[in-house]
Parts: structure tokens; sequence; C-alpha cells
């Protein structure tokens, strides 16, 4: 199969170097599995470059977004660089992402007028935070080289500036993000990921404070239940959502040797891996997805014991629920194929440690 290396905008990405871990971590089946979740990907992306929450489906720059970091994090495991395929469809999901942020108005939200399910259940301007993570990756990628100059770069660095500037407004006094959705942990831990990408490719973060956030994280801290959980008044919803998304910011922060942590992630491994909770966890409801993805990237900074159990269980899970045309399949709250297959690949591909945003 022909493989090329990743041309964006006119520019080249070297080759990546792959860590592909172990054996177990990255199995031949997880691999098939990958690559046929990869397959539908790319037939399910519209003409514009764009996804949407099913097959060819009216615009979700949400799932646009996770698509194309489902693809970014692929490398087929051989240091060969990129499918041609994957290559193209990242070239028009980029243009497509550069030329809605151009549009955008100034502290607006970047899919401003899109109302669907991300808007009712994450959060007004989560497409936003999205964007500036897939594009803040992709920036990153390229930036230490001296192929990415130009305008080219200088394009792209000026939409960053402007959707971290859209993000830092929406932040709540208390550090966190639209505390009046169920998923609110989620959106407040995806404007969280989003600056702290940004930041790190050399964006300068105006107006918004991680230390507010933290703050606000650990005050979800539940000692009778060892999880986090929303306040009443601090939105939320779900213990299992609002767990994984604080555990990816503490994670992040370096603070994963924190008591409260520790006990939060051992109490939720214990109860997703038995059947207490496993048995209904990614399975048909969208939002379990993200949920997974924060912990997969949570997690392998950490390796060890508590990362192998978690990434085996939900490879399993994965694997299992497939469907024969390579995608995964959402029936309630974030509902379609594009989401859960994007996060699906993200959490499968994780021991590759293609993205940046897993060491933040």
């Amino acid at each position: 199969m022909r493989r090329c290396l990743i041309i964006l905008i006119g520019l080249c990405l070297p080759v990546l170097a792959f860590n592909t871990g172990g054996a177990e971590e990255y199995s031949l089946k997880a691999q098939k599995s990958v690559k046929d979740g990869r397959i539908w990907l790319l037939k399910a992306q519209n003409k514009d470059g764009s996804w949407g929450m099913d097959h060819k489906s009216p615009t979700d720059v949400s799932a646009t977004c996770l698509a194309g970091l489902a693809l970014l994090s692929s490398g087929d495991n051989e240091r060969e660089g990129y499918e041609v395929e994957t290559s193209q469809a990242l070239q028009k999901c980029v243009a497509f992402l550069l030329q809605r942020a151009k549009k955008a108005r100034a502290g607006r939200d970047i899919a401003e007028g899109e109302a669907g399910e991300f808007q009712q259940y994450v959060g007004q301007n989560v497409a936003t935070y999205f964007a500036t993570l897939f594009l803040s990756q992709i920036y990153g990628m390229q930036g230490t080289h001296a192929a990415f100059s130009g305008d080219a770069s200088a394009d792209m660095k000026e939409s960053l500036q402007k959707l971290t500037d859209t993000i830092a407004l929406c932040q709540d006094n208390d550090g966190s993000w639209h505390k009046n959705t169920y998923a609110s942990l989620q959106s407040t831990t995806m404007a969280w990921m989003a600056l702290r990408s940004a930041n790190s490719t050399g964006i300068n973060i105006r107006h918004a404070t991680v230390d507010k956030t933290l703050k606000f994280v650990r005050k979800q801290f539940d000692p009778a239940q060892k999880l986090y959980q929303a306040r009443r008044g601090d939105g939320g919803g779900n213990v299992i959502y609002d767990t994984t998304s604080c555990l990816r910011i503490m994670y992040g922060s370096g603070l994963r040797e924190e008591k409260e942590v520790v006990a939060a992630m051992d109490t939720l491994l214990s109860k997703l891996t038995a059947s207490e909770w496993g048995h209904g966890f990614l399975t048909n409801t969208g939002e379990d997805y993200p949920a997974a993805f924060f912990l997969s990237h949570a997690l392998v900074q950490e390796g060890g014991a508590r990362w192998q159990k978690w990434h085996r269980f939900a490879t399993d899970r994965f694997l299992k629920l497939q469907n024969k045309d390579g995608s995964w399949t959402a029936t309630s709250c974030l509902r379609g194929r594009t989401v859960p297959t994007a996060c699906a690949l993200l959490c499968l591909q994780t021991p590759l440690r293609v993205l940046p945003v897993q060491d933040l």
C-alpha cells in the first residue's frame, strides 16, 4: 500500500518515529481493528473535509476534530509515515477547520449556529475546544521543523490564538467551563487539554488560569465514594464521566500521586473492569467513548499494572463491539458512528504514543 510523508497546507511533516509498545499493548487483532476503523472513517468524510456524526452526514465540527485526531494518531506500526489516503483526508480536514476558524467571529464558537448533541450534552462552545486541540497537535508536530514556515504556519498560529482567546473568555470565575450541561466536566477537561496543547506549541494563553481549574477539580472529589462527582451547582451528572474527566486533568498536571487521585483511579478501575459497572460501559452511550479516551491518555503516562489492566479491558471491549463495517455505534448521547469510532481508535492506538497531547 502506498505511503507518504504527511503534507498539510503544502508543507511536509517528517516521518514520525513511532513507539509501538509491546505486543500485548498493540496486538495484531487490535491493529486489524484499527485498520478497519480507519477505513470506515475515511469513507465517512464529507467532500469539504468535515465529518458529521455518521457516514457523510451534516457537518459537526467536534466530530470532525475527533476524526482528525484519530487519523493523526495512526502510523500503521511500520515507521513509514501515513498512508496516502490518510494524509489526503488530514489535508482536507485541516483546510476545512482553518477556513471555519478564519470565518468565526471573535469570541464566538467556531461552530456557531450548530445545535447538535455536543452542544446539548457537553457545552455550547465545545467545538472550539476540539478544534484547538486538533490544530495545535498539527501545529506542534510540525512547528519544530524548518519545513513548517511561511504563510501556512502564520495562518495556523493566528487561528490558534483566536481560538484560545475564545476558550479563555468562556472560562467561569471558578476555573471551570459549562457547568450547565450533563457532561460539564468533560467540557472543562476538553478546554483544559486544548489550552495546554496550544500553550505547549508557543501559543500565548491570555485571560485563563489553570490554578483555578485545579482548585475546582479538587473540590469535586467525594471522599464517601472515593470518586469525583460534580457537586450541586457545579454541573455534571455521571460519576464515570466526572471521574475520568478530573483524573485526566490531575494526571496531566503531574498530580497522579495525590492520595485522592490514587483513590479515585483505583476505585474507578475496580468498578469499570468488573461487572458492577463494566457490563454497561462502552456499549451504546456516546459519552462513554470520550471518557475512555481521557482515561487512556491519563494512564499511559503512568504505565505499569493499572495502565495494562485498563488497556486490556478497553481493547477487549472495543474488539467485541466493533461493527462489520469497521465502525462503532452509539445510539444515545452523541449518537452515530463517527464519535465512538474516532474515540475507539484513539484508545486502541494510545500505545503508539504519537500524539504529543498524551504527555500533557
